[in-house]
C-alpha cells in the first residue's frame, strides 16, 4: 500500500550514524550489522533516539556501488568518534511517500515517487558525479520496527527525498547548513593540551590522535593539531565573545596563568589589558606556541 507523494517541509534533523560503501545487493545485511552499532553507541552514552532509523543515500551508481549513512535521530547534535560520525538532515522541501509492504519492494515505491516528480518538472536536489548521482539528501525512515512487527506486508516505510532550492545553489547550502570549526596549528600536543585544558580550561571531545585533539567551547569546537609550521600565523587563531562577562572572564585567565598581549591599535586606547574601541572591548593573549587568542565583549 502507498500513500499518494506530496511535497512536505522538514526541518534540520541532527543523527549519528556510520556510513558504508555497499552492492545492492548488500545493503540489509550491512543495515544488520550498522544500525545495532549506532544503537550500541548511543545506549553506552546514555542518548536516547529521537525517531525512527534511517537509511541515507549520498552517492548512488546502481551498477557499482551506493554510499549510504546508517543513521539514528537524536535530540540534539552529538560528538561522533571517527567511526560513529554525527551529521543533519537538511531543512528544506521534500517530495515523500509512505509504503507499507516488504522492504524488498522499496525499489518500486522509490521509482513511483521518482515518477511523479519528474511528470510534474519536480527537480531533486542532487548532482551527478563520477561516483554516481550525489543527494543532499535521500532518504528511507523505517517507521515500523521488524522485532515488534513480525509481518512484512504492515512494515510502514517513508521515502522522502530533498527537492533542489529554487534560488541558491546546492554548493553555497552545503556550508551555510554547517558549523565551523577553529583549527589551531602547534608543535608539541603535551604543552598544547596543559595550556587549553589546565588554563583555557576546554573540555576534550571525541577522539584523540598523537597528531590532533578536539575541544568543545560552547556550542563550536576547536581542533588543535601537531604541524611544523605552528606559530607562524601572525593574526588571530581564535575568538571568544564574553558580552558583560568579559573582565570576569579576564579575572578567570590570568588566575590559570594567562598574560595578556598589549598592541597599539588605530583607534584604540587601552583600560589595563583591555582594548577599548568605543562601546567594543577587546583583549588578546598567546598559546605557548605564539598563537594569537582573542576575546571581546560581543
Amino acid at each position: 500500500m502507498l500513500t499518494l507523494p506530496k511535497i512536505v517541509d522538514r526541518g534540520e534533523q541532527p543523527y549519528i550514524g556510520i556510513v558504508a560503501k555497499v552492492a545492492m545487493r548488500d545493503i540489509g545485511p550491512t543495515a544488520q550489522t550498522l544500525l545495532p552499532e549506532v544503537y550500541g553507541w548511543l545506549a553506552r552514552r546514555g542518548i536516547a533516539p529521537a525517531g525512527a532509523p534511517f537509511f541515507k543515500y549520498n552517492v548512488i551508481d546502481m551498477a557499482r556501488e551506493l554510499e549510504i549513512a546508517f543513521g539514528v535521530p537524536t535530540r540534539e547534535a552529538v560528538v561522533g568518534d571517527g567511526r560513529v560520525a554525527p551529521g543533519r538532515l537538511p531543512a528544506g522541501r521534500y517530495g515523500s511517500l509512505v509504503f507499507r509492504g516488504p522492504y524488498e519492494e522499496l525499489y518500486d515505491a522509490n521509482a513511483i515517487l521518482i515518477g511523479w516528480a519528474k511528470e510534474r518538472g519536480i527537480r531533486w536536489d542532487s548532482e551527478e558525479t563520477a561516483a554516481g548521482e550525489r543527494f543532499a539528501c535521500r532518504l528511507e525512515i523505517y517507521r515500523t520496527n521488524p522485532a515488534e512487527e513480525p509481518d512484512p506486508t504492515k512494515r510502514e516505510t517513508e521515502v522522502a527525498i530533498r527537492v533542489a532550492d529554487e534560488a541558491s545553489g546546492r554548493r553555497v547550502a552545503a556550508l551555510t547548513e554547517r558549523d565551523a570549526m577553529a583549527t589551531i596549528a602547534v608543535k608539541d600536543l603535551t604543552i598544547a593540551r596543559a595550556f587549553y585544558e589546565g588554563k583555557l580550561g576546554l573540555k576534550r571531545v571525541g577522539p584523540e590522535s598523537s597528531e590532533a585533539v578536539t575541544y568543545e567551547s560552547g556550542q563550536a569546537q576547536i581542533v588543535v593539531y601537531r604541524s611544523q609550521h605552528a606559530g607562524t600565523n601572525q593574526a588571530t587563531a581564535a575568538t571568544w565573545g564574553a558580552g558583560d562577562e568579559l573582565e570576569a572572564v579576564m579575572r578567570a585567565l590570568r588566575d590559570a596563568g594567562v598574560s595578556f598581549e598589549h598592541y597599539d591599535l588605530p583607534g584604540a586606547t587601552r583600560e589595563g589589558d583591555i582594548h577599548v574601541f568605543g562601546d567594543f572591548r577587546a583583549a588578546w593573549f598567546k598559546d605557548p606556541d605564539g598563537n594569537i587568542l582573542h576575546v571581546n565583549n560581543a
